[in-house]
This record gives C-alpha cells, sequence and structure tokens, in this order.
C-alpha cells in the first residue's frame, strides 16, 4: 500500500506539474494574443489618420502602357487622339516604412473642385483619376486638396524626366536597370535606394520615387522592394506618334 500511495503521489504531482504548465502557456499565449491584437489595432488606428505617416511615393506612369490596355472612347482625356503622353503622374502616396494609409477620415470634402481639375489635367489627365487620388491617398496627407495637388505637382517638378523617354515615337527596348540608372543620371540628387521600378510583363508601368513630407529624396520603405523582375523593358511609344 505504501507503494501504491507513493506512486499515485507521484502521478497526482505529475499531473498538477502538466496542468500548471498547460494554464501557464495558455495564459501566456492569450496574453501574446491581446497584446498583439492590440499592436494590430494601433496599427489599424494609425494607417487611418490623416497626415500620420513616413514618407511619400510619387508614382510616374508610363502613359502608352496604360492606354494599350484601354479603348481611347473609355479614356478619352488620357488615351484619346493626339493624347500624346508619355509619364503622367499616377498619385502622390503617404506610405509608411511597411504598408500604407489610406481613404483617412477628414473634414475637407471629397469632391475636387472643377476648376483645381482643370489646373491639374496636364500632369494627371483624367477626372476619373484626379478624384480617385484624393479620395484614397490625399486624404491621408494632411493637406486640403489645392494644398495636395500643389505637393504633387511640386514633386513632379523636382524630377527631371531623362530626354529619351520624353516623347518617343518609336518602341524603347531597355532594362529596368538601364531605366533606373537613366533617371538616377539626370537626377543627381537621386540614388538608388530612393527609385523603383515596376512592369506588367515586360511592359513599364511606373518609375516611383521616394520623397519625405517636405518632398526631398528619400530612401524607399519596404513597400517599394518589389520592383520589376523582367530582364527586359518595353516602353510603347506616346499614342499618334
Amino acid at each position: 500500500m505504501k507503494n501504491m500511495s507513493k506512486t499515485t503521489t507521484k502521478a497526482l504531482l505529475g499531473v498538477g506539474l502538466m496542468v500548471c504548465y498547460a494554464a501557464f502557456t495558455f495564459f501566456s499565449d492569450d496574453a501574446e494574443a491581446r497584446r498583439n491584437k492590440h499592436k494590430g489595432q494601433q496599427q489599424e488606428q494609425r494607417a487611418h489618420v490623416a497626415g500620420t505617416f513616413d514618407y511619400y511615393v510619387l508614382a510616374l506612369s508610363w502613359s502608352p502602357s496604360f492606354c494599350a490596355t484601354q479603348s481611347p472612347e473609355a479614356r478619352p482625356e488620357q488615351c484619346g487622339t493626339g493624347r500624346r503622353f508619355s509619364f503622367v503622374v499616377h498619385g502622390l502616396w503617404p506610405q509608411f516604412d511597411k504598408g500604407w494609409p489610406q481613404d483617412c477620415a477628414t473634414s475637407f470634402p471629397a469632391r475636387v473642385p472643377e476648376d483645381l481639375i482643370k489646373k491639374t489635367l496636364d500632369m494627371m489627365p483624367s477626372h476619373k483619376l484626379i478624384g480617385h487620388e484624393w479620395e484614397k491617398h490625399g486624404v491621408c496627407s494632411g493637406l486640403d486638396q489645392t494644398g495636395y495637388f500643389n505637393a504633387a505637382r511640386k514633386a513632379k517638378d523636382s524630377i527631371v524626366i531623362p530626354a529619351q523617354f520624353v516623347g518617343p515615337k518609336e518602341y524603347i527596348t531597355t532594362t529596368p536597370s538601364a531605366l533606373k540608372q537613366a533617371f538616377l543620371d539626370a537626377n543627381k540628387q537621386l540614388n538608388e535606394s530612393m527609385i523603383a521600378v515596376t512592369c506588367k510583363d515586360r511592359n513599364l508601368q511606373e518609375v516611383r520615387i521616394c520623397m519625405s513630407k517636405d518632398l526631398s529624396p528619400l530612401a524607399c520603405g519596404s513597400n517599394e522592394k518589389r520592383q520589376c523582375k523582367s530582364e527586359q523593358l518595353v516602353l510603347p511609344p506616346i499614342r499618334g506618334g
């Protein structure tokens, strides 16, 4: 009986320790889950506060690539007859080092006034694009509508487009690294960490340039690590040749 009692006691102690360990693990995991949830809520909350971001991306879109996928009737402002755009401003995007804010709450109107749209169409050639960029990205800048589109223009004007890409009348075949180098050669204030090239298949989509809140060149965050992997890069000519 003594031996049975000792065995039972050991077994009970073992079970008790296992229960305590399981309880400790459960509550530790639960506490970690709560911390992660709180952290996620804080990040989500931060992600939607106007003016709270780390840097801007100036996205310069190659208009002929876009228009090659659109009918002129559907996008007449950008892709219609005689619309000979090359690089245009897709947007000026507030970014976090990882991720980005969008659709932030704002007291500014959702609709961009027609007079401001008309002033902006030379660099962002679409009513729809201008409205979309304000509603999704501009509202997160902390600026009013005029301030935001003025900032986009200032950012654009600070970048020199290499001469060979100003209005090509024939297809250009190059590489992502050569395109990037052309921008670096034309803009001595930039270095390789500040610029990214994106493509779809082999067609150039965008050149993205990272800037601080005061629109000075800045190294990009992790969002711009996903770059064009194609060995060759094709730039369709401007529409109308």
